[in-house]
């Protein structure tokens, strides 16, 4: 699969999603925020926001190491 892949839908994987190159970048196609949810599309417990401003939001704890 050498193309791109649009959908009005959700795109769902049974574990994996692998990017072919050494960065993988999940964007909207213009001003907005991207969410990492944990706990399901549904549930904000745990999410992490990053907006258009480059703020980011945590709903948890956020423990840095190193």
């Amino acid at each position: 699969f050498s193309t791109s892949l649009t959908t009005s839908g959700a795109v769902t994987s049974s574990q994996n999603f692998v990017s072919s190159t050494a960065n993988a970048v999940f964007a909207p196609t213009g001003a907005g925020a991207v969410f990492l949810r944990p706990n399901g599309a549904g549930s904000a417990t745990g999410q992490v926001q990053v907006a258009s401003t480059g703020a980011v939001t945590i709903n948890g704890t956020l423990t840095v190491t190193g």
